[in-house]
């Protein structure tokens, strides 16, 4: 009975987002500036809306007929909606990036200080071979963890349907590597971003900050609550590999941005989602970019190799594939 409701609900937001509701004045646009943003027409930034909703809903059956234990969940969906509140604004009206800094990770210490399960209190390396414990500095250690992720994220909102597969791909990973407790909950998550992700894919409506938001502090919260939950069993290095990706992407920009006198939060074309996309198109660009994140976890997986190899290996597999690219792009023109 559960699950035919849980289908209803689904089939509801399905039909409402191909009734082309995202057209309603309610939600942010995003217009083209031929410079950052090169889309052909003013699009709707109604994705992490339609995000949001469908989770908080789902959250509300599970409490309703499931009669599981859902506080934790609860929690984490309660600070992935204030992140998301945070992104919609931005999305509406323009906040400065220190600002949405500030306020996130105002938030996000509020809730790791008020929440154990959600903060990072020590770091179980197999490299290290031990447990750090950080004591104080465990809050502003989780806190500085999800403002990168949530900045490293939404860096990769710039290509359609990069951000959904890259979330579809993470939430397949912590099935895969943690057995999560909520389950059920996150099967139906990434069947709808599936959905998601072809409409997005299409050029039907955007995902926004609001849903890059919400979907990297959902993910963040997750991972921390099963780390924390099987301390012996899970290393902080998986968890590094799994979100390295657009984290190496983040890191770079920002030296570079430095380097050359800019501002490391304001926005260029050198991701190197563009670079693919400039030089493969975008289904290349989208197959080439997963295949990177996934190649990783696949040899660690099959081949057993110990985690630093994996580690090094993906660093230049990175830079390897970034190269080939800027060089044929430069022989091209």
């Amino acid at each position: 009975m559960f699950d035919f409701l849980i289908l209803i609900i689904t089939l509801i937001f399905f039909l409402l987002i191909e009734k082309d509701i995202v057209r309603f004045k309610f939600f942010p646009i995003d217009k083209p500036d031929r410079i950052k943003k090169i889309h052909l027409k003013p699009t709707s930034l109604s994705g992490g809306i339609f995000i949001c909703s469908y989770t908080i809903l789902i959250l509300i059956f599970f409490y309703l007929f499931e009669l599981e234990n859902v506080d934790y969940l609860k929690t984490i969906i309660l600070l992935s909606f204030f992140s998301f509140c945070v992104g919609f604004y931005d999305d509406k009206f323009f906040l400065k990036p220190i600002y949405k800094l500030i306020i996130n990770g105002l938030i996000i210490f509020f809730f790791i200080k008020n929440f154990s399960f959600l903060n990072i209190d020590n770091i179980n390396s197999i490299i290290l071979k031990k447990n750090i414990f950080l004591g104080f500095y465990s809050y502003f250690f989780t806190t500085l963890c999800f403002l990168l992720l949530i900045n490293a994220f939404n860096m990769t909102d710039g290509i359609n349907s990069l951000s959904v597969g890259i979330t579809i791909i993470w939430l397949l990973m912590i099935i895969y590597f943690f057995n999560p407790l909520y389950l059920k909950i996150i099967i139906y998550l990434i069947l709808f971003l599936i959905f998601i992700f072809f409409k997005i894919y299409h050029g039907r409506f955007f995902l926004g900050d609001s849903g890059t938001h919400f979907l990297s502090t959902f993910v963040g919260c997750v991972l921390i609550y099963e780390y924390n939950i099987k301390p012996s069993v899970i290393y902080i290095e998986q968890i590094f590999i799994i979100l390295i990706i657009p984290g190496i992407d983040m890191l770079r920009l920002f030296i570079y941005r430095i380097y050359n006198k800019k501002n490391p939060f304001t926005g260029d074309r050198n991701h190197i989602h563009h670079i693919l996309d400039g030089k493969f198109g975008l289904k290349k660009t989208l197959i080439i970019y997963y295949l990177i994140m996934v190649i990783p976890v696949l040899i660690l997986e099959i081949f057993k190799v110990d985690f630093l190899s994996v580690i090094i290996f993906t660093i230049f597999l990175y830079f390897g594939l970034l190269y080939i690219s800027l060089i044929k792009s430069f022989k091209s023109t």
